[in-house]
């Protein structure tokens, strides 16, 4: 303003330029950054116990997916960076523009060296030949998530352990290497009912979390504990504490099937019929992928309905999986093979926990209900 009576305005460019880039902002990421609280910016080598305290605070952060080496030793192709809100992650692309972008600043420009002759002007201290636009991507972390966690699964037929010769790490390194927001990161670990267990993460295969499914079914029955209601955490893990079971994968399960909404931190919880009906029958499939064999479709509906509570076998009905399968000819059943999961390493034993007849919890018991 102080320029727009002088007959021109000194112009420099100056001798060190400065790196910048401009980035095109959608008008959501607009409005929190302009907002009465401002985000922070959150590094991604931040210390777990730093996570932790920036919980509760709008961050963003760039981020990136871990570049996995070349076998044949050439460079590895660069992998492409994201900005992540804590539930939304923008995709940066780089977009080369014909028009010269500068970024100036303001300097005092002394005619002749006079110092009352001053005036102000502007330098030229950057040339932007690109941007940086951002783009919402709906990508999923499961696939991710799949491809860094180890596999907890059975090794023998009454001890369940972990495959000692694995490398893990813990879950914040995980996240930090999946290029999305946190928010997504930590849905797709509930979705895989993944678990933290000494410092190591891992998910489940198909057979352990049916496997504990059935476990819990039985052992809320021997407690009386309705699982479609509010009940203590403590009871139910006290009722199949001697199975083998980390109590972390306990927990991961009942948050997989428990509503949206709901805080096992609270020591309480209840699980969801509609979601739990489903999630069993899938994963009563994704078991019988692993073995690479065919069901017959009324068997399959026999043994989902006896994995299930009293109360609840009515609803296994194919409807309420009907995104995840797909009928062989008239009478076999198969989960859809873009859904099929890695192979099991001990099959037999696995398909043997199908079979109708086999998991017939409540006739266990029916003696006692006499």
């Amino acid at each position: 303003m102080a320029t727009q009576d002088a007959i021109g305005i000194p112009f420099s460019l100056a001798h060190e330029q400065q790196g910048f880039r401009l980035i095109e902002l959608p008008s959501e990421l607009l409005d929190i950054l302009a907002g009465p609280e401002p985000p922070v910016w959150v590094m991604p080598t931040i210390s777990s116990r730093d996570a932790e305290l920036l919980l509760n605070l709008v961050s963003l952060s760039i981020k990136s997916a871990e570049v996995p080496s070349s076998l044949d030793g050439s460079p590895a192709k660069p992998a492409h960076a994201v900005l992540c809100t804590p539930t939304k992650t923008y995709q940066l692309r780089h977009v080369q523009t014909s028009n010269s972008v500068l970024i100036t600043q303001p300097f005092e420009h002394y005619p002749n060296g006079k110092e009352e002759l001053r005036v102000p002007g502007i330098s030229a201290i950057a040339a932007c030949t690109a941007t940086l636009e951002l783009h919402l991507t709906t990508d999923s972390a499961v696939p991710y998530l799949k491809q860094a966690l180890p596999i907890w699964h059975p090794t023998e037929a009454e001890v369940i352990t972990p495959p000692s010769s694995q490398t893990t790490r813990s879950k914040h390194a995980i996240f930090d290497d999946i290029p999305l927001s946190p928010g997504e990161c930590d849905a797709a670990w509930t979705h895989l009912c993944a678990f933290s267990h000494n410092g190591a993460s891992f998910r489940p295969s198909a057979r352990v979390r049916l496997q504990l499914w059935q476990a819990l079914v039985s052992a809320a029955h021997a407690e009386s504990i309705d699982l479609g209601s509010q009940f203590l955490m403590a009871d139910l893990w006290k009722a199949i504490a001697d199975k083998g079971y980390p109590q972390g994968l306990v927990e991961a399960v009942l948050r997989r099937l428990g509503p949206e909404e709901q805080d096992i931190a609270s020591g309480w919880a209840c699980i969801d019929a509609s979601r739990c009906i489903a999630w069993v029958g899938t994963t009563m499939l994704e078991v019988q992928a692993e073995l690479g064999t065919e069901v017959l479709t009324a068997q399959f509906l026999d043994a989902w309905r006896d994995s299930l509570p009293e109360a609840w076998r009515g609803g296994a009905e194919l409807g309420a999986i009907q995104d995840v399968y797909v009928l062989l000819g008239a009478t076999n059943i198969t989960l859809k093979p873009e859904l099929a999961g890695e192979p099991n390493a001990s099959k037999a034993d696995a398909g043997s926990k199908l079979a109708a007849g086999e998991r017939k919890w409540h006739e266990r018991f029916k003696k006692g209900r006499r």
